[in-house]
C-alpha cells in the first residue's frame, strides 16, 4: 500500500466532508470558502503526485489544516442542530 493510495482515500474522505458540510451551513460565505480550500488541497495533492511546480512541504500542511480549520469555524459557528433550522435556512 503507498502514499498515492492514502492520498486518494483523504481525497475522497475530504470531499465528501465538504459536500457535506456546505449542504447544512447556514453561513454563505463558508460554503465557497469550503470549496476553494478543498480545491487548494486537490491541487496540492495532486502536485505532489506529478510535480507541476516544485512547492514545499509546509505548503500540503498549510492546505490540510486550513480545511480542518474551516470545518472547525462551521461546526461552531454556522452549523445547524436539527433538521428544523436547515429546513428553515434553504426556504
Amino acid at each position: 500500500f503507498s502514499w498515492k493510495g492514502i492520498n486518494l482515500i483523504f481525497i475522497i474522505f475530504s470531499l465528501v466532508a465538504v459536500n457535506k458540510s456546505t449542504k447544512k451551513t447556514t453561513n454563505k460565505i463558508i460554503k465557497p470558502i469550503f470549496w476553494l480550500s478543498w480545491i487548494f488541497l486537490f491541487f496540492v495533492i495532486l502536485n505532489e503526485e506529478v510535480k507541476f511546480i516544485e512547492l514545499p512541504e509546509l505548503v500540503s500542511y498549510i492546505s490540510a489544516l486550513n480545511l480542518a480549520g474551516v470545518h472547525i469555524y462551521n461546526l461552531n459557528f454556522c452549523g445547524c442542530k436539527d433538521e428544523i433550522c436547515c429546513n428553515r435556512e434553504r426556504n
